[in-house]
């Protein structure tokens, strides 16, 4: 009772159950699932982000064998879940199907959405594949491990362009590159975007790969 009444105490409590759920993707809630992204969060900082390589995601990692998320599902969930901190991400700019998302500006001219067009409900699950609407058109990706960071990209140059209300919500590191990138750019190096992710979420999530003493 006296620790639960430590306002300090309350507050780091808090923030260790908001870092919690950028563990879980949605789908793979379990245990094992949440020692497994947090082993392959590790992976990515040690191996690609750090270093600043280019090897790819590995899009079929954990897809076809033993029930383990993708990357592509984990980098989906990583890059989501560090969106919605600020506002409601997903009910703002993402569909499934052909249905528009619910809070979507209709009618405005900076109209804009990700379309998820991969079932998410079968088992396994495949890898998550998006395209992009912009007030009409349809911009279609290609397949890859990176397809949401890039269908992302696009959206948010599209909400630059065009003065979206929106578009101060998204992290400080998104703008700068999007302000500073084209489009055929932007496709061709997707990795550059994440380390911008990466580097906006250092000092609050790098508990999740850093060596500690207490084992969570």
């Amino acid at each position: 009772h006296r620790m639960a009444a430590d306002p300090q105490i309350t507050s780091l409590w808090q923030q260790r159950q908001r870092l919690e759920g950028y563990l879980r993707p949605k789908g793979f809630e379990s245990p094992e699932h949440r020692q497994y992204v947090k082993e392959r969060l590790r992976q990515w900082h040690q191996h690609y982000l750090r270093q600043g390589t280019q090897q790819g995601l590995n899009v079929c990692q954990g897809f076809m064998g033993h029930g383990m998320p993708a990357d592509a599902h984990i980098l989906e969930h990583l890059v989501t879940s560090l969106l919605s901190e600020n506002f409601d991400f997903e009910k703002h700019f993402v569909s499934l199907g052909q249905a528009v998302p619910p809070l979507l500006d209709v009618g405005q001219s900076q109209a804009a959405f990700l379309r998820l067009v991969t079932d998410q409900s079968c088992f396994p699950r495949p890898t998550p594949h998006y395209e992009v609407v912009t007030h009409g058109r349809v911009w279609r990706l290609r397949p890859s491990g990176t397809n949401h960071l890039e269908a992302l990209g696009l959206l948010l140059i599209h909400l630059s362009r065009h003065g979206s209300r929106f578009y101060g919500l998204f992290p400080e590191a998104f703008r700068r590159m999007v302000e500073a990138t084209e489009v055929p750019g932007f496709v061709g190096r997707p990795f550059s975007w994440l380390q911008g992710a990466w580097r906006s979420l250092w000092g609050t999530t790098s508990w999740a790969w850093r060596p500690r003493r207490a084992h969570w």
